[in-house]
């Protein structure tokens, strides 16, 4: 039993692109590929119940598979770029659900939703060249967990505006 209605495929599309991407951005280390393909499996599988829940845990473990790339030597433009990904793959998939559950099986909002992506396609696209350009001039040969762990903290602090 779904927790809320199922979006239309229409709907779906977008979030499974972007999950994909992390799929592919992260293929160059073979277990964080592997992590990634079961956080898809999870986006989907939450996207198609209409679960917040389920597409939630998807999505954490797509971004731990990034972690696990960044640690494996993926370089810093991808690590950004899979990021992006992660992150419009929750909000996608949060607003397909949001626009199921409100509009039920015989709407299907696809305008306000291609704004709304388009939107944080924007917003994720800004925030990409303000941290690519941080690490390029204040980077200077620093480990690579460092930027993990700028990615970590600015996922807690996406995780507590949604609290």
């Amino acid at each position: 039993m779904a927790d809320t209605e199922s979006p239309t495929p229409r709907l779906l599309l977008p979030a499974i692109a972007a999950t994909a991407l992390v799929v592919a951005l992260t293929g160059t280390v073979q277990i964080a590929a592997l992590v990634a393909l079961g956080g898809a499996a999870g986006v989907i599988a939450g996207m198609r119940r209409g679960s917040r829940l389920v597409l939630g845990i998807g999505v954490t473990i797509q971004f731990w598979a990034v972690v696990v790339a960044a640690l494996g030597a993926l370089r810093v433009e991808l690590v950004l770029l899979a990021s992006m990904a992660v992150v419009l793959c929750w909000d996608l998939g949060e607003q397909a659900i949001t626009v199921a559950d409100q509009l039920g099986a015989t709407g299907t909002g696809t305008r306000p939703f291609a704004v709304h992506a388009a939107g944080t396609l924007l917003v994720g696209t800004l925030c990409y060249c303000g941290v690519y350009g941080l690490y390029q001039i204040a980077g200077g040969g620093q480990p690579l967990l460092a930027l993990v762990l700028l990615l970590g903290g600015g996922t807690v602090v996406l995780a507590g505006t949604r609290i």
